[in-house]
């Protein structure tokens, strides 16, 4: 009976909204799958622990022999390690800020610090509290004669990268922490260079997390003159500063008192309670007092 639960989710899933007859639901299940393998083999590479992952199915259809359905992913992950110094993107920026402070102008100095003290900050959300992010996910197969998806077929077309993509294709693309280290070096850099020392805004691919980037490297194509049938090349992800999308308690003013307010009601409630114990215990001795006399 378990084993049928996913399936009949499934069922009633996509019930009502496909236009024509779906493969079997068993055919959603390893789609589902190889989205999965593809954000817990993204996630390892940018040392995110991830704490789950559901996909949920929104629409699937049946088109000239290709299955194409479009899913839901939530995510919610932290970051894998515990210092803020261990984000590759943090590493770049201090070691180009130590590089460079000696020989900068007053006003970089101060921008790069605050700069600094910003992804810290986020990194410290990174680390301490669980991120949810939703991705939309399209996924395409080709069905055999049974009308049967090819699972050697799936492609995935994922948030940053144009075009649908195997699996493997797309975990390679997925930028490692020396790319992070040098985005976040060219980052402070960039405002060093920049007239006035403050940063210049650079163009951003987004690749499932939002942040500061370096311009995409250029895909590798076909140099060896024309071809009929372009050999494939492998999508390219900028290195990104990947940003919280869960942030920390406000540490303002009004936060405080508020949590200051909290505490008290909570101690005020905790004595009372203790003195309605302490009144009804002596209630209780008394009475016992008295019915022993008579």
């Amino acid at each position: 009976m378990a084993l049928m639960l996913p399936f009949l989710a499934a069922f009633f899933t996509t019930a009502g909204t496909a236009p024509t007859v779906l493969p079997p639901s068993s055919d959603d299940v390893s789609i589902a799958k190889a989205i999965q393998t593809y954000i817990y083999g993204r996630s390892e590479t940018l040392r995110l622990r991830v704490d789950s992952v559901s996909t949920i199915k929104l629409s699937g259809e049946v088109h000239e022999g290709t299955y194409l359905s479009n899913w839901e992913v939530t995510l919610r992950f932290r970051a894998a390690y515990t210092r803020p110094e261990d984000d590759p993107y943090l590493a770049g920026m201090l070691r180009c800020f130590d590089e460079l402070r000696a020989s900068s102008d007053a006003s970089w100095v101060k921008w790069a610090e605050d700069e600094i003290a910003k992804r810290r900050s986020e990194v410290l959300d990174l680390i301490t509290y669980a991120q949810e992010q939703k991705e939309a996910v399209t996924a395409y197969a080709e069905i055999d004669g049974s009308g049967r998806i090819i699972p050697e077929t799936v492609r995935l077309k994922v948030p940053g990268i144009e075009g649908s993509h195997g699996v493997q294709e797309l975990l390679k693309a997925v930028p490692g922490p020396e790319q992070f280290e040098d985005a976040g070096y060219k980052y402070l850099l960039s405002g060093r260079q920049a007239p006035g020392g403050s940063g210049q805004e650079q163009s951003v691919t987004s690749g499932g997390h939002g942040g500061t980037a370096t311009p995409p490297k250029e895909i590798p194509g076909n140099k060896g003159g024309p071809s009929p049938t372009p050999p494939p090349t492998t999508p390219v992800q900028p290195a990104e500063a990947i940003k919280p999308t869960t942030r920390r308690p406000p540490t303002n003013m009004r936060g405080y008192v508020t949590n200051r307010t909290y505490l008290l009601y909570w101690a005020t409630g905790m004595v009372a309670v203790l003195l309605a114990i302490l009144v009804a215990g002596e209630v209780y001795n008394q009475r016992r007092k008295m019915s022993g006399r008579r």
